[in-house]
């Protein structure tokens, strides 16, 4: 195409878009309602579609990940470490060499609850205080860090001491002010603080990381004995002649927070703070000393990735298929928006002579 030939084709173009109807085409909306309320209808239409696909995945992704943290168990998609750790009567606290490096590790970590710490001090005998010969009972000693708020409390409840389950507080006759004694711990005697419903006869969500503590390991088999809740566990184990306890360090998922994004990044760090608890050269593993160290054991984060993709998969589809009917929509009402147009145009080009006419002859 010739130069002048160009020029003059695209002068053509500017005048047909400068002339009517296009720069009256927004009034001439504004003055027919029902073109109008077509024309927002599907513009609503068209962006409620866009936006529905992430919307439709991210919901699933954190609905799933919400169903693991109420109807499964929070502290097994945290971090878990296990250690033991030795006790001894000079060591104040004996837990924070360990438990003080892991705070500092998980800390900078988005989405993560502060530690619940669980001790178990192994199992032990007891008997009631002073008693000559009298009943004894298997226990077994445990100490988690708030368990206070999370027991039903049958009698006591204030000072410290041991919190003996009423199985146990009934076959020895004791209970809030009494003493229990621990049989070949060296005369280790503690006062009876509380009596509280036997754990393995109903529990709060909150020890479910601790469900095979306090319930029978498999069906048919036997239960574990009945547990004594212990505020200062290490020193108790120490004052009996033990010489170390298990301890559990667990981070659990903030609720709150725990979106699919943030449930990625923070169970990320959390990998990478337990492979420096397993890698033996670091700080971190020499503070804690061998042990083993889990993260999201469920896999909860790629049940979530895995909805979230099932919901895009169907998402899609529906996203472009109500495209498809908000355009159909949106062409409809322009359709006859300029039909009707048309025909008042032809209406009064086809009149006006006539008219003249008349009145002229008039």
């Amino acid at each position: 195409m010739a130069p002048a030939a160009a020029v003059q084709a695209v002068r053509r173009w500017v005048r047909v878009l400068t002339t009517p109807p296009w720069r009256r085409a927004p009034l001439l909306v504004g003055r027919s309602p029902a073109l109008a309320i077509g024309v927002a209808v599907a513009a609503f239409v068209l962006g409620l579609a866009g936006a529905s696909r992430p919307l439709f995945s991210a919901s699933a992704g954190r609905a799933s990940l919400h169903q693991d943290l109420e109807e499964g168990c929070a502290f097994e998609i945290g971090l878990r470490v296990e250690r033991p750790v030795p006790v001894g009567a000079a060591d104040d606290d004996p837990l924070a060499a360990g438990g003080d490096p892991l705070d500092a590790a998980v800390a900078p970590i988005d989405g993560v609850a502060p530690a619940v710490v669980s001790v178990f001090g192994g199992n032990a005998t007891v008997a009631r205080a002073g008693a000559a010969a009298g009943e004894t009972a298997g226990v077994q000693l445990l100490h988690r860090d708030g368990f206070a708020d999370h027991v039903e409390v049958v009698a006591g409840g204030g000072g410290a001491g041991a919190w003996v389950p009423d199985t146990v507080a009934e076959s020895l006759g004791v209970g809030p002010g009494d003493e229990i004694e621990l049989v070949d711990g060296g005369g280790t005697t503690l006062p009876v603080a509380a009596v509280y419903r036997d754990l393995r006869e109903g529990r709060e969500s909150w020890w479910c990381s601790l469900r095979y503590t306090c319930e029978a390991r498999s069906a048919g088999g036997f239960p574990p004995p009945p547990a004594v809740l212990v505020d200062d566990l290490p020193r108790v184990v120490a004052a009996a002649g033990g010489t170390g306890v298990l301890v559990w360090w667990e981070y659990p998922p903030d609720a709150d927070r725990w979106d699919l994004e943030t449930a990625r990044q923070a169970t990320a760090g959390l990998r990478a703070v337990a492979d420096r608890t397993n890698d033996r050269v670091t700080d971190l593993a020499l503070a804690l000393g061998p042990g083993t160290s889990t993260v999201d054991r469920p896999a909860s984060v790629e049940k979530a990735q895995g909805a979230t993709t099932a919901v895009e998969s169907v998402a899609g589809p529906v996203a472009w298929g109500t495209i498809g009917v908000a355009l159909t929509m949106l062409l409809t009402a322009a359709r006859s928006w300029l039909s009707r147009r048309s025909h008042t145009s032809w209406s009064a080009n086809h009149w006006s002579p006539a008219l003249l006419v008349a009145l002229a002859t008039a």
